[in-house]
């Protein structure tokens, strides 16, 4: 289910991530095996603003998990956005 969530937000499926996120047992800070990604990194990376949104109103959501080296959400975002 993880994997569900975590494509849903890459793909911007708001959809689908609303119903993911109704499901209470689901680990909403799991992170991919290859880069360690989770799925709120992922949707900042992609640009995906309302799915943003909603992670961002879910108190599961750690939004400060760094992925592989440290990098953070809004760490990418920042550096991209003002390069």
């Amino acid at each position: 289910m993880e994997e569900q969530l975590y494509s849903a937000c890459r793909d911007g499926k708001v959809e689908d991530v609303i119903i993911l996120l109704q499901n209470s047992s689901i680990n909403i800070n799991w992170q991919d095996p290859e880069f360690s990604e989770t799925s709120f990194y992922i949707a900042c990376y992609n640009g995906h603003i309302e799915i943003v949104k909603l992670l961002l109103n879910d108190q599961r959501v750690d939004i400060n998990k760094p992925k592989e080296y440290g990098a953070t959400p809004f760490l990418f975002n920042l550096l991209l956005w003002t390069s």
